[in-house]
Order: structure tokens, then sequence, then C-alpha cells
């Protein structure tokens, strides 16, 4: 399969940060539904009136390991604004890696 180059001059226009910061958002918002909406109806469709032991015991694991890159995420998140705040990049690497350690102790050693 080999691809044709469109036709036009191939130009280029350049954007401002912002709105491709604003374009990148769109799209994470555009994909995100339709991820959820795909597994979703996927998992349901095979057995649509009944939840059943095979439903349930890989829903929960899959829901209990995506904890780990979630409680990661938040703290990445955590760490740029603690940094912008306290402009200090220790300051939010040591905010960020106390949140980890608090994700860590409530969702793994507690329960």
């Amino acid at each position: 399969m080999t691809f044709r180059k469109p036709a036009g001059k191939g130009a280029v226009e350049r954007i401002k940060l912002d709105s491709a910061a604003s374009h990148i958002i769109e799209e994470c918002r555009m994909v995100l539904p339709g991820i959820q909406a795909l597994f979703g109806f996927q998992h349901r469709q095979t057995e649509p009136k009944e939840v059943s032991e095979r439903f349930v015991w890989p829903s929960s694991n899959i829901l209990l390991a995506a904890m780990y890159p979630l409680a990661v995420a938040i703290a990445l998140d955590v760490y740029v604004v603690a940094t912008v705040v306290a402009q200090s990049d220790a300051a939010g690497a040591l905010v960020a890696a106390a949140l980890l350690v608090v994700f860590a102790l409530l969702w793994i050693f507690v329960p």
C-alpha cells in the first residue's frame, strides 16, 4: 500500500502554543469517551443481562492495575503545579513524592 502526496503546495502554518495546547486537550476529550465506550460495550455485549464472575474478576483486576498509572499521573500534575507555585523543582518533586507515598499507603497498604 502506497500513499500518494496530497494535492497542494504543502504549506506549513505556525500556530500559537496556547492554540496547540487547546487542540491537544480537545483531542484527549474526544479519545477518552471513545475508549470508554468501546471497552464498556465489548464486555457487556457477551452477557448483556447478567453479571458473571468471568466479568467481575478481570474487570476488578484491570481497575486495580489502572490505579498505579493514575497515581503517577496525579503526582506528575501536582509536581507541575507545585513547581510553578514554589518556583523550585526540588519542592515540586518533594510534594509529588509525598503524594505518591500517601497514595501507596491508602491504595495499597491500608486496604
